[in-house]
């Protein structure tokens, strides 16, 4: 089949010399159909009514996984618009390309004191022509859902070149829009909508790369499904894009053995977390908006979950930097198992606390941060976790209601925990602007240099002398008679939701 598309290449050029049409021509009728091929390229056409060999844009075949199989390493397949009702298996390096349309929209626009800004513009649905859908037989809907495979072509081959899909539209596919196992792949312009699992916890992807898969997304939009973009053991990256309405999590990183970076992101209204990292090494999160996480069932709701996974039992965050983490049912970050630096980051309105640190959260700087109308706490500190707070504004602290009693702290430190507060501005909490309970005795916490004003300053409650060391700060220290009521979580800790 090779030999002959190649001999009708050829001919066609023969056709083109004597003034005759050539499928690949941007001056015929039928390329206008058609994205571009870049130059250099062996190309294929598609189209939904095609019959031909997809040798010409006059002559395209009728399946993209028709193409897909008579194509070779490094080939692309040209789509025009219009409905395939096919699932597509991939075992080469090949690029399949749909035209991306020139409507976008922004999907977030926020701008920080500082003047950065993160706007994301991704393509609307109806901005993409491809669309792929569960094959009209009912009968074959289980057995051959919509979506896209790209797999080895056998078990233990090697990796090969990469795919790169773009301008695809994925509908109502299950378990995942776009699957990648032990491949590298890229995937830009493409939606994908209301992916379904093939139970309540397993499927339901939008896009999933697992097997030391190297997955990167840039410019798409994944709504709607179980859980948006998930990496299990693999390495790769998410740009520009939009993840909003997945059931139970935008985006969700587990066992990653390299970095993964997520960066000019929108995470809107994602259940249970906004981006969950299940151990991961090397994690970089930089200006992204994570924003309106929802409980379910009462769990979960937290904008950045960082913790232990099953294979990499202590996460490493390069760095998490420049976002916006707001609006969340439950906490801004909610932080155990991990390492790194927390910086120049908004976290703000979310409806349990902005950050809380518990359960072998070690080492943590949170640094430059700006912490504002959170419920009950600004940062808090527990569990024997451990954090150097430094040179944040933990502003307008509200107020929440308990059992126990009223609750607005800026920064807690509780139950064993130790950390160095130095050089904050903490202002107008509820209660009280630096709040410690039963600090560690066995490290040391240190308060210094920090600018608290409000109803309250730093309060130490339960004091262990040999523990904090309280220097110069702008701020009364006091010791109550009666201990101020706590967050039941500041020594159960909050439940990780997985």
């Amino acid at each position: 089949m090779r030999e002959r598309v190649t001999w009708l290449r050829g001919l066609t050029g023969l056709f083109v010399a004597l003034g005759c049409s050539d499928g690949a021509s941007t001056d015929t009728p039928c390329a206008a159909a058609f994205p571009a091929a870049p130059e250099g390229t062996v190309t294929w056409f598609v189209a939904p009514d095609g019959t031909g060999d997809g040798s010409a844009c006059s002559s395209p075949l009728g399946h993209i996984q028709g193409a897909i199989d008579a194509a070779a390493d490094g080939d692309v397949i040209l789509v025009a618009p219009g409905d395939y009702a096919e699932a597509l298996t991939i075992t080469k390096a090949l690029s399949i390309l749909g035209a991306v349309g020139t409507q976008t929209e922004t999907a977030f626009e926020r701008a920080g004191a500082d003047g950065v800004s993160v706007i994301i513009k991704v393509p609307t649905p109806d901005a993409l022509g491809v669309i792929i859908k569960r094959p009209a037989d009912p009968a074959t809907n289980t057995q051959n859902p919509a979506g896209v495979i790209i797999k080895l072509p056998t078990e233990g081959a090697p990796s090969g070149g990469p795919v790169h899909l773009q301008g695809l539209r994925i509908e109502a596919p299950s378990p995942a829009g776009v699957q990648v196992y032990g491949r590298v792949a890229a995937i830009e312009d493409c939606v994908v909508e209301g992916s379904t699992g093939v139970s309540e916890r397993i499927g339901g992807w939008g896009i999933y790369g697992a097997g030391g898969a190297d997955v990167t997304v840039r410019r798409s939009r994944i709504t709607g499904g179980r859980v948006g973009v998930q990496w299990v053991g693999s390495r790769g990256g998410l740009w520009d894009s939009l993840v909003e309405a997945n059931r139970d999590g935008g985006v969700a990183i587990l066992d990653a053995p390299d970095a993964i970076i997520l960066q000019g992101n929108a995470v809107k209204a994602n259940g249970l977390y906004g981006v969950g990292v299940f151990g991961g090494k090397g994690i970089i999160l930089q200006q992204n908006a994570i924003i309106g996480t929802t409980a379910a069932s009462g769990a979960g709701g937290d904008g950045v979950f960082l913790g232990a996974g099953d294979d990499v039992v202590e996460s490493e965050v390069e760095t998490l930097d420049g976002n916006f983490i707001e609006d969340n049912a439950r906490l801004g970050l909610l932080l155990a198992e991990v390492r790194g630096v927390i910086i120049k980051n908004v976290v703000s309105g979310n409806l349990r606390g902005g950050a809380w640190l518990q359960d072998g959260a070690i080492d943590l700087r949170i640094e430059q941060n700006t912490l504002s109308k959170n419920r009950f706490v600004g940062v808090a500190v527990t569990r024997g976790a451990n954090a150097i707070i430094l040179q944040n504004n933990v502003l307008d602290t509200e107020a929440g209601e308990t059992l126990a009693g009223t609750i607005g702290d800026g920064i807690g430190l509780f139950t064993g925990a130790s950390a160095r507060i130095e050089s904050n501005v903490v202002k107008a909490s509820a209660r009280a602007g630096v709040l410690i309970d039963d600090a560690a005795g066995g490290a040391a916490t240190t308060v210094v240099g920090n600018t608290v004003t409000g109803p309250r300053g730093i309060i130490l409650q339960n004091p262990r002398p040999e523990a904090v060391e309280v220097g110069e700060n702008t701020a009364d220290v006091e010791t109550p008679e009666a201990a101020l009521a706590l967050l039941e979580e500041a020594k159960s800790g909050f439940e990780k939701v997985k």
